[in-house]
């Protein structure tokens, strides 16, 4: 079998620096503007791993490697521009973002023919918002497969994917023609609810979830912060008269800060002009962490707070009817004003609406219960049950025309298409259902920042949407669009769905490909399908992170409205299938050890499913996006049980403000691709075979790595990605003396392997700390590729690597916490929750006495010590005393601790490095032997002279 270029090689650096790059804030894809879906894989690498895995291996020469990257859609050389912004040069990346360019697909398409002498087909399962199958696409496949269990995501992918290549830019000249009558129609019908102000018309309405303290009867807005534009200056000043607290917009000066809750930040501020000019007061509000506190100061603890809304609700089964409060209008340009007497009754005309034509209105509602589930649970416990209580009268209402407006709209698409093609109606159909497909997307976007779960972003003066969190979560204060506005609202959703549609046509309208999307479980699609894929490339859920289901009914109940009839097949049922969806989730599956015994079932089924769908020369590759070792663990298993080997491990992350090396949440954040193949025949052997094919192999494997220029943990990733393929060809692992199972075999591998590529990379990269001790040289490494965070399992084989043990229960333990170096910490990166250690800054270790737990003394006790005592402003003469015990040689860790340690600068940093610096420059400069030489020792007395 000839080997593919991604078995051997990955431009790891290049394409994580474009990926940071894509997912920017100042650029993202169109397709990431489409319509919200909850994991969007950065477009650059998915496309190179897409076209390396059917280019076949050769050695690349620099020229031959730099034409590649071109010919991918490289048109500069990030890592020279990584290295210009670093050192703060203008425009240093002078060349577009790669995912602007479409790559040379006519080149690419020629090279897989050559490679495989037949079309290329693609597929991808679990295709969500579609990042995968869209760059296959680019790249120059002929036949592209995209399948989702959710209905949700099978409109986004109908969107994203089939539309643009099979109507192109006369999709897009109707989507703006009937995007823009939706938009005006709409308007014109709500226009008496959004009245203008004189300066004009509004573009947001700010709104506070209202209470009544249960101990004193005081109102109390539940507002998180009173700020309401941190930029602009803009708060509300709380006047409290009686029980009452009025809320006035007021423009603001900070003159300090203030600490909130458990981790927040709050301001002292000054009014500086109107009515209350002068005044000075704190921008905390009146929750904290879960409660709310009165201007009384009782506090009311989280499971009352949720009684109370319970009871508070007056309109149930109908719209969100708790106390609220219209606090501030938002205008263009960010300004803030006080609401109006004539913006307040526009609302309870809208709300008088409702009720009076609540009978005729209900066949524009979802009137179902919202289902209990992990994703709605925050809502359900605060009373909302049904679907229109997350939304406000007016809200609903607008909602309500949205959803009339675009049936009425599908009728007239429908009837100029029968026009067009002839009074063919198959065509005019199919054509109808791609131009209703975006209004959809459109309505969707507006529901997901339309509601009284979206909150008001104070630092950027914006909405931030309900699935802000990735989760129907609960929030204190709302905003509302002004339907009426011609720059936000749905006039808004219109342009983003808009300028999304151009850029998707942009990239894809002219390609080749045949596209389908198919809906189902990836399981039951692949069961008839053997033997017939190229590549298969999945990105599947992981466990409880993401409850797309649950998630999805939010839409899908009112999508359903409009699309049964259009997409029966999809929008039949009363809320978004679960049954199969590969998710743990405790409340469906009965408990978490359940959940994940049903997740872990369904991933191997489906990984066995692939094996027999996958051409017998063809490559799967496989997403993960966990880094715990136990999730790692279970997915190599599942990998190896269904007869695959693994060939490749390459590291992907999008986050790289500093350095192309790991660093900080960055290291969470990063995810893995597995490239597998079919194993060609059932293996299996002894551990003991496997360690020796490993210690004749690996050498030669480290030293290829080694010249591919990796960052640390993507050098001991492709380390064991060799020991994963030599345990692939042993699979299952077995112990001759039957002391080890086949986890526990393969666990021994991996260690081995990273034990020797760690003790490479210190003799190649830093052979200075070769012999010192195992806690200092842990310290060392780990600063080196992490920065201040390494995730856990990182820790424990690094711990083990440094410690010269194969196993041991708790490596971290033994050496990192014990040692105390650090502790052990649960940190959220991208909703995926995991446990990691985080390094104590010197001076925490020598305030809380964690120095020198270990023996022998290690060196960086003393250097930390050293630092400690540098921070507090002792004297180098006293600093120089406590190094002068493991004495000069103690300098050339100091030199490297100078040279790994990330440069720490800003608010909350520990200074460490700073000190390093006049450790370096001082002690251990030109004099250093002065200063380091021992304290002479004291000549001990004979016996005969104390008794003389």
């Amino acid at each position: 079998m000839k080997e593919a270029m991604i078995e051997r090689w990955f431009p790891v650096n290049e394409v994580n620096i474009e990926c940071s790059r894509e997912r920017s804030f100042a650029y993202l894809p169109p397709l990431f503007i489409l319509h919200v879906w909850w994991a969007r894989r950065p477009l650059t690498a998915c496309r190179v791993a897409s076209i390396l895995a059917l280019t076949p291996y050769e050695d690349l020469s620099v020229e031959k490697r730099r034409e590649l990257l071109y010919r991918m859609g490289f048109r500069g050389d990030p890592i020279d521009a990584f290295e210009r912004r670093k050192r703060r040069e203008k425009k240093a990346f002078n060349y577009p973002v790669a995912e602007k360019i479409n790559p040379d697909s006519d080149y690419f398409r020629n090279k897989m023919k050559e490679f495989l002498g037949k079309e290329i087909v693609g597929a991808d399962f679990m295709a969500g918002g579609g990042s995968i199958p869209f760059e296959m696409i680019r790249a120059g496949y002929d036949k592209v497969i995209a399948a989702e269990y959710n209905p949700v995501a099978y409109l986004i992918l109908k969107g994203t994917l089939e539309y643009p290549v099979k109507y192109g830019e006369q999709l897009v000249k109707d989507v703006e023609r009937y995007g823009k009558v939706l938009v005006e129609r709409v308007r014109e019908k709500l226009r008496e609810f959004y009245p203008p102000y004189p300066d004009g018309q509004p573009t947001s309405y700010i709104w506070a979830k209202m209470f009544i303290c249960p101990y004193c009867g005081a109102e109390i807005p539940s507002l998180r912060s009173l700020w309401l534009d941190k930029e602009k200056g803009y708060a509300l000043y709380p006047e409290i008269v009686d029980k009452k607290v009025n809320l006035h917009v007021v423009k603001v000066e900070e003159i300090g800060k203030i600490k909130s809750g458990k981790k927040g930040e709050e301001s002292l501020v000054r009014i500086i002009e109107g009515k209350f000019k002068g005044v000075e007061f704190e921008t905390k509000g009146f929750e904290v962490n879960g409660k709310l506190v009165c201007p009384n100061g009782h506090v009311i603890e989280s499971d009352q707070v949720c009684e109370i809304h319970k009871q508070s609700l007056v309109q149930k089964e109908k719209f969100y009817s708790n106390p609220i409060r219209l606090v501030a209008i938002v205008m263009e340009n960010r300004e803030y004003l006080e609401p109006t007497e004539e913006a307040i009754k526009a609302y309870e005309r809208a709300s008088e609406f409702v009720l009076r034509n609540w009978s005729e209105l209900q066949q524009y509602i979802p009137t179902g219960k919202i289902p209990l589930g992990k994703a709605t649970e925050s809502v359900l416990r605060r009373g909302l049950t049904r679907w229109t209580e997350l939304f406000t009268a007016r809200q609903l209402l607008a909602n309500i025309e949205v959803v009339k407006t675009i049936k009425e709209i599908h009728q007239e698409v429908f009837q100029d298409g029968l026009k067009r093609h002839s009074g063919d109606e198959n065509k005019a159909s199919e054509y109808a259902k791609a131009v209703i497909t975006y209004l959809v997307l459109m309505f969707g976007k507006l529901l997901d920042y339309n509601s009284i779960l979206s909150r008001w972003h104070t630092s950027r003066g914006v909405l931030a949407n309900t699935f802000d969190s990735h989760t129907l979560a609960w929030t204190w204060d709302f905003g509302e669009f002004d339907l009426a506005s011609t720059s936000s609202s749905l006039s808004w959703t219109y342009k983003n769905v808009l300028k999304s549609l151009k850029g998707l046509v942009k990239r894809i309208g002219n390609a080749d490909a045949q596209v389908s999307v198919l809906l189902g479980d990836a399981e039951a699609l692949l069961a008839n399908s053997e033997n017939k894929y190229d590549v298969i490339f999945i990105d599947p859920p992981y466990l409880d992170n993401v409850q797309y289901a649950e998630n999805s009914d939010y839409f899908y109940v009112w999508f359903k409205l409009i699309l049964k009839e259009v997409f029966p097949e999809a929008f039949s049922a009363p809320e978004v299938p679960k049954d199969q969806e590969a998710v743990a989730n405790d409340i469906r599956h009965g408990n978490q050890k359940l959940a994940n015994i049903f997740y872990e079932r369904k991933m191997e089924s489906i990984f066995r499913s692939i094996y027999k769908a996958l051409r017998d020369e063809g490559v799967f590759l496989l997403w993960f996006a966990h880094k715990t070792g136990e999730a790692w663990i279970r997915t190599i298993r599942a990998l190896l049980d269904s007869g695959f080997s693994i060939r490749m491990l390459w590291g992907v992350r999008s986050e790289m403000e500093h350095s192309i090396h790991v660093s900080g949440k960055a290291a969470l954040r990063t995810s893995i691709i597995f490239i597998c193949r079919k194993r060609s025949e059932e293996a299996r052997g002894y551990i003991q075979d496997a360690l020796k094919e490993m210690k004749r192999t690996l050498s030669e494997k480290l030293v290829e790595l080694y010249d591919m220029e990796l960052p640390g943990p993507d050098f001991l990733m492709g380390a064991m990605a060799h020991a994963l393929k030599i345990a692939s060809d042993y699979w299952p692992l077995k112990d001759p003396e039957g002391k080890m199972d086949k986890n526990e075999a393969l666990n021994l591998l991996l260690n081995e392997v990273i034990s020797e590529a760690i003790n490479f990379h210190i003799r190649k990269v830093i052979p200075q700390i070769s012999a010192v001790d195992p806690l200092t040289k842990f310290y060392i490494i780990a600063r080196h590729w992490y920065k201040d965070t390494v995730p856990y399992d990182d820790a424990r084989r690094l711990s083990l690597a440094c410690l010269g043990a194969s196993e041991l229960r708790d490596p971290v333990e033994e050496l990192v916490i014990k040692g105390g170096l650090g502790k052990i910490m649960s940190e959220r990166a991208d909703s995926v929750k995991d446990k990691v250690v985080r390094f104590l800054s010197p001076e925490e270790r020598y305030k809380n006495e964690k120095l020198f737990k270990l023996e022998p003394k290690p060196l960086i006790d003393y250097i930390h010590k050293a630092v400690a005592m540098l921070e507090e402003g002792k004297r180098i003469e006293e600093v120089a005393s406590i190094l002068s015990e493991p004495g000069i040689s103690i300098c050339e860790i100091i030199r490297v601790l100078e040279t790994v340690l990330p440069d720490q600068t800003g608010k909350g940093k520990n200074r460490e490095k700073t000190h390093i610096r006049t450790l370096l420059y001082t002690i251990c400069g030109e004099n250093s032997h002065l200063l380091l030489s021992p304290p002479p020792r004291k000549e001990k007395e004979s016996l005969e002279k104390f008794i003389g």
